[in-house]
């Protein structure tokens, strides 16, 4: 896999957790969180986001 490949992986992996995160801060406002907090909450709704989506998957195996 190139580095291009890897970072567009990222990127999607990322995305779903990154769009929650901004959905819910424009709806209940920011609370003064940090860039470290902010990335913290990108990647947990990211795997949680990722885990659903790829539950069904698992049934087909």
């Amino acid at each position: 896999m190139t580095g291009l490949g890897a970072a567009t992986l990222i990127l999607i992996v990322l995305l779903p957790g990154a769009l929650f995160v901004w959905s819910f801060e424009r709806w209940a406002g920011r609370f003064g969180i940090g860039l470290q907090d902010r990335a913290l909450r990108f990647v947990g709704g990211s795997a949680v986001l990722l885990s659903i989506d790829a539950w069904p998957l698992e049934e087909d195996l």
